[in-house]
C-alpha cells in the first residue's frame, strides 16, 4: 500500500494511476528536480517539496513544469518550505 504523509503544499496538481509493475504519478507546477535515484525522487515546487520513495523509480517526463514518475511507489511525503 502506498503511504502518503503530510498535507500537499498549495499551487500544484497531483494524479496517480496503477500501471503494470507499479504506479505512475504526475505532478504539475514543478520548478526543479532536487534529487533523482532509483529509490527516491525529490520534486521542488514554489511552496515546498514532494518526496517520492520506492523501487525502480524513473522520471519519464519533465516538460512544461509537469513531471511524471513511474515505478514501484511506496510512499509520498509533502514537505513545506524551500529548505
Amino acid at each position: 500500500m502506498t503511504k502518503i504523509e503530510g498535507t500537499p503544499p498549495g499551487g500544484f496538481y497531483f494524479t496517480g494511476e496503477r500501471t503494470h509493475g507499479g504506479m505512475r504519478i504526475t505532478v504539475g507546477s514543478v520548478v526543479s528536480v532536487g534529487e533523482l535515484s532509483c529509490e527516491r525522487v525529490l520534486l521542488v515546487t514554489h511552496t515546498g517539496k514532494i518526496e517520492i520513495e520506492g523501487e525502480k523509480l524513473e522520471l519519464s517526463v519533465f516538460e512544461g513544469h509537469s513531471t511524471e514518475v513511474k515505478g514501484r511507489i511506496e510512499g509520498v511525503k509533502f514537505i513545506y518550505g524551500k529548505n
